[in-house]
């Protein structure tokens, strides 16, 4: 594992950098970790040096003492009465393995934990394993709990802000699946304006890059709000430097201005996610 591996899906970019945390410092934020969330915590065994691997499919030969299925998603899951039939192909995003003690983690950065998927992996343990659902909310009061000094402290901070919509999540009911996040953009990231509403039957798109400190108005007379998000992503992937339009982790940040709406929405979506 490296902290400073960046990896495209936001999903395993936090998982690299949260598993890269709990192992630093001899484990020792493995350790409180542990005590927070999983039942028996005072009887578990990690050993001076925990393996710990990422996107793997590897199942330990010999069960341990205690294995635990641990899911950390936005929003709790929903009980059904349906049978779930689990995804066979599915690769579990983190693995822990102490003297006495097994953990699978599963991470979802939108919506909840898909049954399917969850199912796959809690198979790759013993019957008797526990199974953990917590929140990015959960894990952002972690953070702030844990007494931290110097580099570390100022990487805790750090991590938070990377997951901060995530630990206040709204709920994606209504979302385009394409839009990752409602966040607005934050000091020094570039935005583009959408400014449009089907009773005026055309949208404008401006742009904002800090570096240029104003606001461009770069087309007009576009047919919708996903027309126009095409189009942005077009304008970025054709762009001599893309990288000024994109926010950290391949970004795209958009707000739709509907004239006499009060509310306005921003949006956050990866680049390549619009299908322009």
């Amino acid at each position: 594992m490296n902290l400073f591996t960046h990896y495209r899906q936001r999903e395993n970019h936090c998982t690299n950098i949260l598993m890269n945390l709990l192992s630093m410092d001899d484990s020792r934020l493995l350790k409180l970790f542990a005590q927070k969330f999983l039942p028996m915590a005072n009887n578990l065994a990690f050993g001076d040096t925990p393996r710990i691997l990422l996107f793997s499919e590897y199942h330990t030969a010999e069960p341990k003492e205690f294995e635990y299925a641990l899911a950390v998603a936005p929003f709790p899951r929903k009980t059904s009465e349906e049978e779930i039939l689990p995804n066979s192909a599915s690769i579990p995003d983190a693995w822990v393995f102490g003297e006495n003690v097994t953990i699978l983690f599963e991470f979802k950065v939108t919506g909840t934990i898909n049954e399917a998927q969850f199912a796959s992996h809690r198979r790759k343990l013993s019957a008797g394993c526990r199974e953990i659902e917590i929140s990015w909310k959960q894990i952002g009061q972690f953070f702030r709990e844990v007494e931290a000094e110097g580099a570390m402290a100022f990487l805790l901070k750090q991590f938070e802000d990377v997951i901060s919509d995530l630990i206040s999540p709204r709920p994606t009911s209504g979302m385009p699946k394409q839009i990752i996040s409602r966040r607005k953009a934050q000091t020094g990231e570039p935005y583009f304006i959408i400014t449009g509403n089907a009773t005026i039957g055309k949208y404008d798109v401006a742009v904002s890059v800090p570096r240029h400190n104003k606001l461009e108005t770069i087309t007009e007379g576009l047919g919708g709000i996903q027309e126009s998000r095409r189009w942005i992503e077009r304008y970025i992937e054709e762009a001599d430097e893309p990288a000024i339009y994109l926010a950290s982790g391949n970004v795209v940040i958009d707000h739709c201005v509907s004239p006499g709406r009060a509310r306005q929405e921003w949006n956050r979506w990866y680049i390549g996610s619009q299908g322009g």
